[in-house]
């Protein structure tokens, strides 16, 4: 595929035949589930460029969503440089930040129930 061409020749991005399997996966949401270190927030983030690149997916429409704030950013910041900087990019996201804007979604009559704990401690 020449979107992987791309990845090799310009970045020395190499997934291997797994990654590629995931990365190329087009149709409706996709679960990747590795031990540290394997190469989970390359291949998603190449997933992510692959969906805009190749397939014409609008960046508004995809969130990339992962457990540590620091492989978001990162995704994020690697997403740029590779995909073009000043570009819309999609949305990368913690599962826990992701979580607080569904339950901040919800109507204000339904929050007097729900108490939040955060960082910050309870309100």
């Amino acid at each position: 595929m020449e979107f992987f061409k791309m990845l090799e020749s310009k970045h020395n991005i190499i997934l291997n035949p797994g990654q590629k399997k995931v990365a190329s996966h087009k149709d409706g949401p996709i679960l990747a589930i590795a031990v540290p270190g394997s190469g989970k927030t390359t291949t998603m983030m190449c997933r992510t460029g692959f969906l805009v690149e190749s397939h014409g997916v609008d960046p508004r429409r995809i969130l990339s969503v992962t457990f540590s704030r620091a492989s978001a950013l990162d995704m994020k910041n690697r997403y740029q440089y590779i995909f073009g900087q000043g570009r819309r990019a999609p949305e990368f996201s913690t599962i826990h930040s992701f979580a607080n804007s569904c339950i901040n979604r919800f109507d204000a009559e339904k929050m007097h129930s729900l108490t939040i704990i955060g960082s910050r401690g309870v309100p």
